[in-house]
């Protein structure tokens, strides 16, 4: 290992906290300046676009299939504003509601609660009985 078999650290946040538990103040940006940008931070990195574009990427599909999607269900277009806006909605209160809970109790019972939010919520739109899963699509002249 470089420096003579002394350890390299992995993480460029271990000096912070071993700063702030001895008392010493930390000068972050020059924390940042002297931490080379490892694989770890590309892969956060990679890890972070990847969130960003799929989490955008339902809004991008739903606007693409949205004429397709009135026209053979026969909802009207203020149906379609109202879903449209819903998703929107849901994204910002969501936003701010884990994110609160992942300050609070940290990041994994939030990603728990949202992913369960999620499952309840997809679950709560699937239809209520069988029937109607084998009637469409709809018997049309």
């Amino acid at each position: 290992m470089p420096g003579g078999g002394a350890r390299q650290k992995r993480f460029p946040h271990d000096s912070a906290s071993r700063a702030a538990a001895s008392g010493r103040t930390l000068d972050v940006a020059g924390l940042l300046d002297q931490e080379r940008f490892s694989g770890f931070h590309y892969r956060v990195f990679a890890l972070s676009w990847l969130i960003t574009m799929f989490d955008g990427l339902d809004l991008a599909l739903m606007a693409y299939t949205a004429p397709y999607i009135r026209d053979e269900m026969g909802i009207t277009s203020v149906m379609l504003g109202r879903l449209f806006s819903a998703a929107v909605l849901g994204q910002i209160l969501g936003g701010f509601l884990i994110s609160h809970l992942a300050d609070r109790y940290g990041r994994r019972p939030a990603i728990v609660v949202s992913a369960f939010c999620a499952h309840a919520s997809t679950s709560r739109s699937e239809p209520r009985s069988r029937n109607s899963v084998n009637t469409w699509p709809p018997n049309r002249p």
